[in-house]
């Protein structure tokens, strides 16, 4: 069964997220690497990452950090987010530290506003 059923991967890959089918992921993965981890899957332009995140799936959030390559950890939403700045501002301990440990220079990246994510903990935003 080929991952990408209709033509469009960003759609599969956001159903794929939304029911939590891992082997369809996994898949795609497998067939489009940097396609999967490049996609933007809703209005906010959020990656598989980004989304993982958003949605607090921690057991993807790991799966998809042990798939990825470092230098897409950074990839960023609109606002220019990391993962990280999302999973700080919500106060996702174990995935922020799931992130910083495959690559530590997420700390020091700024969004669109010049904010590193370790400001989202300290204006309180958790």
């Amino acid at each position: 069964m080929k991952a990408v059923e209709d033509g469009n991967l960003e759609k599969d890959l956001y159903q794929a997220l939304i029911i939590g089918k891992w082997e369809n992921i996994e898949s795609m993965i497998r067939e489009h690497p940097n396609e999967v981890f490049k996609a933007r899957l809703n209005e906010n332009g959020d990656t598989m990452l980004l989304s993982a995140v958003n949605e607090a799936n921690k057991g993807l959030v790991n799966r998809l950090v042990d798939k990825i390559a470092p230098d897409l950890l950074a990839e960023t939403d609109d606002f220019g987010n990391t993962a990280l700045h999302l999973a700080a501002k919500v106060g996702l301990v174990e995935d922020a530290k799931i992130l910083v440990k495959k690559d530590p220079k997420l700390l020091n990246c700024e969004n669109k506003d010049g904010l590193l994510p370790i400001h989202s903990v300290l204006k309180g935003d958790v």
